[in-house]
């Protein structure tokens, strides 16, 4: 071998950016941002069934309208309350 190359000493665990283990920011994710990831996975989680909720509503009003053109004689609409499955105790 023409020139041996000099091993570096092992200091301790290093990053694939070489960054030393002093760099806290570095070394992981923020208990900010852990917070306000998990807060918008939250809202994304209730903005979806409050949609489906609104597209559900939206649908069961048209029905009666529906029925009618399809020459239904009756139909019965749903209240929200017996959609939501809350009736009212008489």
């Amino acid at each position: 071998m023409t020139g041996a190359m000099k091993l570096q000493p092992d200091d301790g665990p290093r990053s694939s950016l070489s960054i030393g283990p002093g760099f806290r920011r570095c070394s992981g994710i923020s208990p900010e941002f852990a917070m306000r990831f998990a807060e918008g996975i939250g809202k994304l989680a209730r903005n979806m069934s409050g949609d489906c909720r609104k597209k559900n509503i939206g649908l069961t009003a048209r029905m009666p309208e529906v029925a009618g053109l399809a020459g239904v004689k009756y139909f019965r609409q749903l209240t929200h309350l017996e959609l939501a499955g809350k009736l009212p105790i008489p």
